[in-house]
């Protein structure tokens, strides 16, 4: 009977340290008008413990961000509302980067959240967004324009880029040295002044196995360069989705709008490859990704 009730009590103990830690998690606003709990992003950051949320208000915000803790940060009202301008334009506008990155990949940024800010100002050899060194985490719903480069990974693997506009920098999405089993999708990447989706392995870094499909590629100078050939350009899983009243299934890949080929079963998807250098996309879109009824969602991962 001691050993039943000892094992019940350890169990109790450990099911309490659990909800306590999951409701000590805080929410902090920040508002640039003074009626929050701070006024700059940064300030709420470094105040914050991990697992924490911040939420930021309408506003116009000048900084250069750094986030090392596991937090999720998010505008309240979205990215038209809530811009963060680079205070340094020499300097990335948020960079997720553990405070002390090594080559081995010890040390890393993970968890961390960001979503629903216009991103600009980035300028001379800068980013809008950078992960470096991190890990799991989801940059979603954010517009990084007006930038050198929209948003950039290094170093940086099993993470999720998805639902941002990149347009009007000089790179839109860059992919650099060891970045792998990335998601990146349902992202516009259009009217970048060089190349909308950039993979640069740079020497013998390898970038593998990252998956980019459902994205735009419209107006840039080059949508898309790559030195490595081992990644994937389409849906890994079919997907069931509607278009022009009809339903199919089927993989999916991107919208480019150099693509040449045609679509002869009129399924929305080409009939040849898209080439991107030595590598494809199988799967290529007629039309941007927007027109496909996705009718089951468990299929994107």
């Amino acid at each position: 009977m001691d050993e039943k009730y000892g094992a019940l009590f350890i169990c109790a103990v450990i099911l309490f340290l659990y909800f306590v830690g999951a409701s000590s998690a805080l929410t902090w606003y920040v508002d640039d008008d003074g009626r929050a709990d701070f006024t700059e992003i940064q300030d709420a950051i470094n105040a914050a413990s991990a697992g924490d949320t911040i939420i930021v208000r309408n506003g116009t915000y000048h900084e250069n961000i750094a986030v090392w803790k596991r937090l999720t940060i998010q505008s309240e009202n979205g990215s038209d509302a809530t811009i963060v301008r680079a205070k340094k334009p020499g300097y990335p506008v948020f960079v997720v980067s553990p405070p002390i990155a090594k080559f081995e990949n010890i040390y890393t940024a993970s968890q961390v959240n960001i979503s629903g800010f216009t991103v600009e100002n980035a300028l001379n050899q800068s980013v809008g967004i950078a992960l470096d060194f991190a890990e799991y985490c989801n940059i979603s719903n954010n517009n990084c324009s007006n930038n050198m480069c929209g948003i950039y990974l290094k170093n940086s693997h099993s993470n999720k880029i998805s639902n941002n506009t990149c347009s009007k920098n000089e790179y839109g999405i860059y992919l650099f040295i060891d970045s792998k089993n990335n998601s990146i999708t349902k992202n516009l990447c259009s009217d970048n002044g060089r190349v909308g989706f950039l993979i640069n392995s740079f020497s013998s870094h390898s970038i593998n196995n990252n998956k980019i499909y459902l994205n735009n590629f419209v107006n840039n100078t080059y949508n898309v360069y790559s030195d490595d050939l081992n990644n994937i350009w389409n849906s890994t899983e079919e997907i069931n989705y509607a278009l022009n009243g009809l339903t199919y299934t089927n993989y999916l890949g991107n919208y480019w709008d150099d693509y040449q080929g045609l679509d002869k079963k009129k399924d929305g998807i080409g009939d040849t490859p898209y080439r991107i250098n030595e590598d494809k996309d199988n799967y290529p879109l007629m039309m941007p990704f927007e027109n496909y009824n996705i009718t089951v969602m468990s299929a994107i991962r």
